[in-house]
């Protein structure tokens, strides 16, 4: 698309301000461009012009890797089921980089083993019996995005009841925190994209209640609790 502009003025009017001129690309792009100036002395009688072609090469700068949405839809997690992460959740662009180069790192997650309720975990391939292997991801752990892209990544929970009226009505797990950084050359240093929060919301799944069985008498124990539906708990 050219852009046609056109300004009179004298000689040095006209010099100063093509001195002033400045080139801005648009956002992500790179290589060739070219200006064109013709000037005209506007002569009616006798008209003289000049044209003369300004060739610019855009030279590509390795961007950061940008966020474009932190999650398009609610990330929610069956209790003792897993989700798979995908870019519906976790969105990236980074036009100079591969899938692959795209570095997404663990910066902050829960450790204490008192408030663990899940894990973050990467598919690492296949067991001898076929049984696909999942390998929890630590605070300070690395995958790429094209391993969530190709659906590597997910959340597992780890079984415990999950009970809004226990949680005061929250069952949001403790949030992630990632960040995003590019890798185009090993022999540069990468470039960071920022962090982002992730929450995990964990939803209760209605269970059959259970009865606890005396192993001497073989009879139901009236005087042990059991769970039913919903974590309620009955006698």
């Amino acid at each position: 698309v050219w852009y046609s502009y056109s300004f009179t003025g004298s000689a040095k009017d006209i010099n100063d301000l093509i001195a002033g001129m400045k080139y801005q690309g648009n956002l992500d792009f790179s290589g060739a461009d070219a200006m064109e100036i013709v000037l005209n002395d506007n002569d009616e009688n006798d008209p003289q012009a000049a044209r003369e072609t300004i060739a610019i090469r855009v030279i590509p700068v390795d961007d950061p890797p940008i966020w474009e949405s932190a999650k398009d839809k609610p990330f929610e997690v069956d209790e003792a089921g897993y989700t798979v992460i995908t870019k519906d959740h976790l969105n990236l662009r980074d036009v100079d980089s591969d899938d692959n180069q795209i570095i997404i790192k663990i910066e902050d997650i829960e450790t204490d083993p008192e408030k663990i309720k899940g894990h973050l975990q990467i598919k690492m391939g296949v067991d001898e019996n076929g049984k696909d292997v999942w390998v929890t991801l630590g605070k300070g752990a690395t995958f790429s995005y094209q391993d969530l892209l190709d659906k590597r990544i997910r959340y597992q929970h780890i079984g415990v009841q999950v009970r809004e009226e226990l949680t005061e009505g929250s069952t949001v797990d403790r949030s992630i925190v990632f960040s995003v950084s590019n890798l185009v050359d090993a022999d540069r240093n990468p470039v960071s994209g920022g962090k982002i929060a992730f929450e995990v919301t964990l939803k209760p799944v209605n269970q059959k209640a259970g009865l606890v069985v005396n192993e001497e008498t073989g009879e139901v124990d009236k005087n042990i609790a059991y769970e039913g539906e919903n974590g309620a708990v009955h006698k």
